[in-house]
């Protein structure tokens, strides 16, 4: 009970203190500014200013940071790209030579094989050309009568 009489007497007391609302009046600072002289005012806008620039630099130099770190980014997605670009590369091409000297052995093997046939179709020319020279010749010395009904007659020789 002790205490909260206290406390109302303070409530109370500090009520008292206050003066009404109509007659506050707001603080002034012109006593503050008297006391300043032109030196230091002067120093505390050099200080507000140097305080702006470094905010200004720090965004500046923030900005660059997140540009440098996307275009890490960037980077290192290529490069990831490359290296699969690479990996796919080396399995195919990996046993390129081997195949390469594969191919020629098989080219070669086919220019000699077509040379050998090319020598049979020259034989197999001159083996026709012979046996048509032979009809003809034979043909001369073999009448054939000329059949009026349009079949073949058998051939008789002389």
């Amino acid at each position: 009970m002790f205490y909260l009489k206290k406390l109302s007497n303070w409530v109370i007391g500090n009520r008292k203190k206050q003066l009404p609302i109509t007659h506050y009046q707001p603080p002034r600072y012109d006593k503050y500014l008297s006391k300043l002289d032109i030196g230091s005012f002067t120093k505390l806008i050099m200080v507000t200013i140097v305080v702006v620039i470094n905010i200004f630099i720090s965004l500046m130099l923030l900005y660059v940071a997140w540009q440098v770190w996307r275009l890490k980014k960037q980077i290192a997605f290529i490069s990831d790209r490359l290296l699969d670009y690479e990996r796919c590369s080396h399995e195919l091409l990996y046993q390129a030579p081997t195949n390469i000297n594969l191919a020629q052995q098989n080219i070669q093997n086919l220019r000699q094989s077509k040379q050998g046939l090319q020598m049979q179709i020259q034989q197999v020319r001159q083996i026709i050309s012979l046996l048509l020279l032979g009809q003809r010749t034979w043909g001369r010395y073999i009448r054939r009568p000329v059949p009026i009904t349009g079949k073949k007659l058998p051939v008789t020789f002389n």
